[in-house]
């Protein structure tokens, strides 16, 4: 927690008001970071429901609805076709845009077909999912015409309120994309967005209010106290939703059959190869020379017409922070823009350490590290990461809350001194198969399988040890991840 001497210098009010959005501020921020440490998932949980109560949509438990069941069921789940939805949203005129940012609306029906998972009798699945894209391209697609469309199919979403029906939602801003009270409130969302809520940090400048104006929880804390916080709309629902790997990052097509849809409407890259796949890139991670690199979005230098910085709430100040006290040194690469994309890819396969932020939503940061084998410095206060409740975080990578940025040298050195780094290097070459999706090495289809079955099951917890790269779902069988897919 942020030291309490600090507290008046940040807000500036009295001491009452200050106990009371501190003590909102330490529900949040302990109950949501307990989880980098600690594979527990609890069944019906949010870390925001003491302040919010019972209005999260998170009502009924899969437990509740299914009852128990065999532990050697796999969860079925069924995929409604709307292909009314899919014309209107020009479905054809894209082609595959897998590997792209939102493309895990097309990526996971795929996935379903080609799996034990999927069912075509409704009546016997314990999860329905509408084959629809909700993101792509950005203009997002009503989701109150595709709830219509799927009451309109079968008595299924009214028997549970659509509690046991889960959307794909790829959108930058989760939940948030869509107007607050929506007619999903139940169902689940599998979000690259983990963000608690939709607060705007328009303020966040380092002349005026650092941090305050910058920390999206201490701004929902200010609401707590001043009896606001009904204005706020919740991104992601804790417990509930799940936030998982976006698609891309993940070779699978020729460099001439990419160019062919960058000429077309798909504007994203595809990246080098993957050092855990090709004996070539592998050299480069045998001399990590960067203690910590990131090349990105910093708006360091002054805009026509304004002052540096200016741009610092992309990141809610954590970038620009690290950059003005740590950028100078030597062993750190804290890059203001991009680089081509073939020279940041080799930059991050020869870094120790890779700076992960997010931005006005979710980030590809963190995969990109992942899977070039650069251990995460996750630093995103008031936003859960890709499968942090399902993952035991604390082994390979760091979650460190904003106000520890001006230590962040000191606890790397400390990290590298007492012999961890190996350790979860080691890890990463289990870990990064679970953030990838594609056939035959990704795994994120299997984790997201084994979170279903846990809750399928009314398990407490789904337990992965990454040291021998095995996961149990709930049942008690430990699955090995390298092994095969499809068999949790």
């Amino acid at each position: 927690m942020r030291p309490a001497t600090m507290l008046p210098a940040l807000y500036g009010r009295p001491l009452t008001r200050l106990c009371a959005a501190l003590g909102a501020f330490m529900t949040l921020w302990f109950t949501r970071h307990a989880s980098a440490a600690s594979v527990m998932i609890p069944t019906s949980y949010s870390h925001l429901s003491l302040v919010f109560g019972s209005d999260l949509g998170n009502g009924t438990s899969m437990k509740d609805m299914r009852g128990s069941v065999g532990a050697n069921v796999k969860p079925k789940i069924f995929l409604y076709d709307l292909p009314e939805l899919k014309e209107l949203k020009d479905w054809n005129k894209y082609g595959d845009v897998t590997d792209t940012r939102y493309g895990l609306d097309q990526l996971l029906p795929a996935l379903l077909h080609d799996s034990p998972y999927i069912t075509k009798n409704a009546e016997e699945a314990d999860y329905f999912m509408p084959d629809v894209w909700l993101q792509w391209p950005h203009s997002a697609t009503n989701l109150d015409r595709v709830v219509e469309a799927v009451r309109m199919a079968g008595p299924w979403w009214d028997k549970t309120g659509g509690a046991d029906h889960i959307f794909v939602v790829s959108a930058d801003q989760g939940r948030c994309s869509y107007p607050k009270g929506g007619p999903a409130q139940k169902s689940i969302f599998l979000l690259h967005y983990g963000g608690g809520t939709n607060l705007k940090n328009e303020e966040c400048d380092f002349d005026a209010g650092w941090t305050s104006k910058c920390d999206r929880e201490l701004m929902f804390s200010d609401l707590v106290a001043e009896g606001k916080e009904g204005d706020v709309q919740l991104c992601f629902l804790y417990g509930q939703d799940i936030v998982v790997p976006f698609s891309g990052h993940e070779r699978h097509v020729s460099v001439d059959d990419h160019q062919a849809l960058l000429s077309g409407q798909v504007w994203d890259f595809i990246p080098p190869k993957n050092p855990y796949l090709h004996p070539e890139q592998a050299a480069l991670t045998h001399n990590r020379t960067t203690a910590l690199f990131f090349s990105g979005q910093l708006d360091s230098p002054a805009p026509p017409g304004g002052k540096p910085w200016q741009g610092m709430q992309y990141s809610h100040g954590v970038l620009q922070t690290v950059h003005k006290m740590w950028g100078h040194l030597n062993h750190y690469q804290i890059t203001e823009g991009g680089m081509p994309d073939t020279q940041y890819f080799d930059r991050l396969a020869g870094s120790v350490f890779c700076l992960a932020t997010e931005g006005w939503g979710w980030t590809p940061y963190l995969k990109a590290a992942i899977t070039r084998g650069c251990i995460p410095v996750v630093v995103q206060d008031g936003a859960e990461i890709d499968f942090e409740s399902q993952l035991p975080w604390f082994h390979m990578g760091l979650r460190l809350p904003m106000w520890m940025v001006p230590k962040l040298a000191p606890i790397l050195e400390y990290v590298e001194k007492k012999g961890r780094v190996p350790m979860m290097q080691t890890i990463l070459g289990c870990t990064w198969r679970l953030f990838w999706w594609r056939r035959p090495h990704g795994r994120a289809f299997e984790v997201l399988m084994c979170e279903l079955k846990r809750r399928k099951l009314g398990a407490e917890r789904m337990q992965v040890n990454l040291e021998e790269c095995r996961m149990e779902c709930g049942d008690g069988k430990w699955v090995d991840v390298k092994s095969g897919w499809n068999n949790v």
